[in-house]
Protein backbone atom coordinates (compact mmCIF):
# COMPACT_ATOMS: atom_id res chain seq x y z
CA UNK A 1 0.00 0.00 0.00
CA UNK A 2 1.34 3.41 -0.94
CA UNK A 3 0.85 6.09 1.68
CA UNK A 4 0.26 9.59 0.37
CA UNK A 5 2.17 11.80 2.82
CA UNK A 6 0.75 14.96 1.23
CA UNK A 7 -2.75 13.86 2.26
CA UNK A 8 -1.86 14.23 5.95
CA UNK A 9 0.60 17.11 5.64
CA UNK A 10 0.49 19.44 8.67
CA UNK A 11 -0.04 22.51 6.50
CA UNK A 12 -3.28 20.96 5.22
CA UNK A 13 -4.62 20.27 8.70
CA UNK A 14 -6.12 23.72 9.28
CA UNK A 15 -7.84 26.41 7.32
CA UNK A 16 -7.93 29.97 8.58
CA UNK A 17 -10.57 32.59 7.84
CA UNK A 18 -11.44 36.02 9.18
CA UNK A 19 -14.88 37.22 10.24
CA UNK A 20 -14.48 40.83 11.29
CA UNK A 21 -12.28 40.84 14.39
CA UNK A 22 -12.66 37.08 14.83
CA UNK A 23 -10.37 34.45 13.41
CA UNK A 24 -11.71 30.98 12.67
CA UNK A 25 -9.46 27.93 12.57
CA UNK A 26 -11.08 24.87 11.05
CA UNK A 27 -9.30 21.69 12.04
CA UNK A 28 -9.45 19.06 9.32
CA UNK A 29 -9.99 15.38 9.87
CA UNK A 30 -6.26 14.80 9.31
CA UNK A 31 -5.72 16.01 12.88
CA UNK A 32 -6.86 12.54 13.94
CA UNK A 33 -3.79 10.93 12.38
CA UNK A 34 -1.02 13.50 12.82
CA UNK A 35 2.06 12.70 14.86
CA UNK A 36 3.18 14.92 17.73
CA UNK A 37 5.83 16.46 15.46
CA UNK A 38 3.24 17.12 12.75
CA UNK A 39 0.94 18.85 15.26
CA UNK A 40 3.87 21.00 16.43
CA UNK A 41 4.65 21.92 12.81
CA UNK A 42 1.00 22.72 12.11
CA UNK A 43 0.81 24.85 15.25
CA UNK A 44 3.81 26.89 14.15
CA UNK A 45 2.43 27.34 10.64
CA UNK A 46 -0.99 28.43 11.88
CA UNK A 47 -0.07 30.52 14.90
CA UNK A 48 3.04 32.34 13.66
CA UNK A 49 1.12 34.74 11.37
CA UNK A 50 -1.51 35.32 14.08
CA UNK A 51 1.06 36.57 16.61
CA UNK A 52 1.26 39.89 14.75
CA UNK A 53 -2.37 40.00 13.66
CA UNK A 54 -5.14 42.04 15.21
CA UNK A 55 -8.06 39.90 16.27
CA UNK A 56 -10.27 39.62 19.30
CA UNK A 57 -11.66 36.11 19.45
CA UNK A 58 -10.55 32.80 18.04
CA UNK A 59 -12.97 30.06 17.09
CA UNK A 60 -11.55 26.56 16.66
CA UNK A 61 -14.00 24.43 14.70
CA UNK A 62 -13.58 20.75 15.57
CA UNK A 63 -16.51 19.42 13.55
CA UNK A 64 -14.26 17.13 11.46
CA UNK A 65 -12.24 15.90 14.44
CA UNK A 66 -13.30 12.91 16.52
CA UNK A 67 -10.07 12.33 18.42
CA UNK A 68 -7.00 14.30 19.44
CA UNK A 69 -3.94 13.74 21.55
CA UNK A 70 -2.36 15.67 24.39
CA UNK A 71 -0.23 17.47 21.80
CA UNK A 72 -3.40 18.94 20.32
CA UNK A 73 -4.48 20.10 23.77
CA UNK A 74 -1.12 21.89 23.97
CA UNK A 75 -1.95 23.54 20.63
CA UNK A 76 -5.32 24.66 22.02
CA UNK A 77 -3.56 26.11 25.07
CA UNK A 78 -1.30 28.11 22.75
CA UNK A 79 -4.38 29.38 20.93
CA UNK A 80 -5.89 30.32 24.29
CA UNK A 81 -2.77 32.21 25.40
CA UNK A 82 -2.57 34.09 22.09
CA UNK A 83 -6.24 35.01 22.29
CA UNK A 84 -5.98 36.13 25.93
CA UNK A 85 -3.03 38.36 24.95
CA UNK A 86 -5.53 40.11 22.65
CA UNK A 87 -8.10 40.33 25.47
CA UNK A 88 -10.32 37.89 23.61
CA UNK A 89 -11.87 34.50 24.07
CA UNK A 90 -11.08 31.07 22.67
CA UNK A 91 -14.24 29.33 21.50
CA UNK A 92 -14.58 25.71 20.44
CA UNK A 93 -17.30 24.53 18.07
CA UNK A 94 -18.34 21.21 16.60
CA UNK A 95 -17.10 19.31 19.66
CA UNK A 96 -17.84 15.59 19.44
CA UNK A 97 -19.18 13.69 22.43
CA UNK A 98 -15.81 11.99 22.90
CA UNK A 99 -13.87 15.25 22.84
CA UNK A 100 -16.49 16.89 25.06
CA UNK A 101 -15.92 14.19 27.67
CA UNK A 102 -12.16 14.77 27.50
CA UNK A 103 -12.64 18.52 27.92
CA UNK A 104 -14.91 17.91 30.91
CA UNK A 105 -12.48 15.45 32.54
CA UNK A 106 -9.66 17.98 32.20
CA UNK A 107 -11.88 20.93 33.25
CA UNK A 108 -11.00 22.70 30.01
CA UNK A 109 -14.72 23.04 29.32
CA UNK A 110 -14.72 25.67 32.10
CA UNK A 111 -11.92 27.62 30.42
CA UNK A 112 -13.32 27.85 26.90
CA UNK A 113 -16.78 28.58 25.57
CA UNK A 114 -18.22 25.70 23.55
CA UNK A 115 -20.90 26.11 20.89
CA UNK A 116 -22.52 23.51 18.71
CA UNK A 117 -21.66 25.20 15.41
CA UNK A 118 -19.30 27.82 14.06
CA UNK A 119 -22.30 29.83 12.82
CA UNK A 120 -23.81 29.87 16.32
CA UNK A 121 -20.54 31.15 17.80
CA UNK A 122 -20.19 33.82 15.14
CA UNK A 123 -23.76 35.02 15.68
CA UNK A 124 -23.14 35.32 19.44
CA UNK A 125 -19.99 37.36 18.77
CA UNK A 126 -21.63 39.75 16.31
Amino acid sequence: MVHDKKKNAPEQSFSVSWHGENVVLVAGETINSLTALDIETAAKLVLAPLRNATFTNMIVDLEQVNFFSSEFITFLMRCYELTKANNGELILTGVSERIGELLTETNLDTLWAIYKTRQEALSVLS
